[in-house]
């Protein structure tokens, strides 16, 4: 997996939760971009559309869940040309999506309690009573599993593979 695919993860993973159903993430602001014509309320992802076309997977279709998403009707040419080395240079292209993707990352929003109303709304939280049941215990309203234990493990993975590399 190279770095383009990586951050066409991030970008996928960002469209998806930015989705106005979803909206548990959005892009950083930024004049005159992601501005919607049609829906002024509405905010586009048009970072994570921009670095998704550099990802390997995108330029061939994408995800076939999410084939027709945000952005990839729009530049399916531009992304193949990109991706088969015609047009733009395709390493100064990937180092700009390298460079839009620190910028995605380094503003983007979670909204936490739009998180929480999905997790709620859906009833998602079920198996945590189970697993309590089964415990013998009284289910905790904060605990959600090792999350924090698996974020750790694997940021330190990626310091010791950025200082290795």
């Amino acid at each position: 997996m190279g770095c383009t695919d990586g951050w066409g993860r991030i970008a996928s993973d960002v469209v998806t939760l930015a989705r106005p159903e979803i909206g548990e993430l959005s892009e950083p602001a930024a004049a005159g971009r992601g501005a919607s014509s049609s829906m002024p309320h509405k905010r586009n992802p048009v970072l994570s559309v921009l670095i998704r076309g550099r990802d390997g997977r995108a330029a061939a279709g994408g995800d076939p869940a999410h084939r027709r998403g945000a952005g990839q009707r729009r530049t399916p040419g531009r992304r193949l040309a990109c991706r088969m080395g015609h047009g733009a240079d395709t390493g100064q292209a990937d180092a700009v999506a390298g460079s839009q993707c620190g910028e995605l990352l380094a503003g983007l929003r979670v909204h936490a309690d739009r998180m929480f109303e999905n997790l709620s709304a859906a009833n998602v939280l079920g198996e945590q009573h189970a697993i309590a049941e089964l415990a013998g215990k009284p289910p905790s309203p904060t605990y959600l599993g090792p999350s924090d234990r698996l974020i750790d493990e694997t940021v330190a993975r990626a310091e010791r593979l950025l200082d290795e590399g």
